[in-house]
């Protein structure tokens, strides 16, 4: 199945801050990972955006805004199962 084995944690950062949520996963076969916020999916662009690697995914908001801030989740799936983590980003 698709795991997310240690999810990201809550942040707070100061606007203009880089913010950087990191969750490790596995599953085999190697789950497709999808980052929301606030239930939508990010439309990654040169400010937000995330990787994806074999064991991890990290998610990078350069140049954090008050309109960054909320409920951030991880979603990991494959055909044997889904998987999701969420924290909070708080900007101040």
């Amino acid at each position: 199945p698709a795991k997310v084995s240690k999810g990201p944690g809550n942040v707070a950062a100061r606007k203009g801050a880089t913010v950087v949520l990191k969750a490790e996963i596995n599953g085999e076969p190697p789950p497709d990972v999808a980052w929301l916020k606030d239930g939508d999916d990010i439309d990654e662009d040169d400010r937000v955006f995330y990787d994806v690697g074999d064991t991890n995914t990290i998610l990078t908001i350069k140049n954090a805004r008050v309109s960054d801030a909320g409920r951030y989740e991880v979603f990991v799936e494959n055909n044997l199962g889904t998987d999701q983590s969420f924290a909070r980003v708080d900007v101040h």
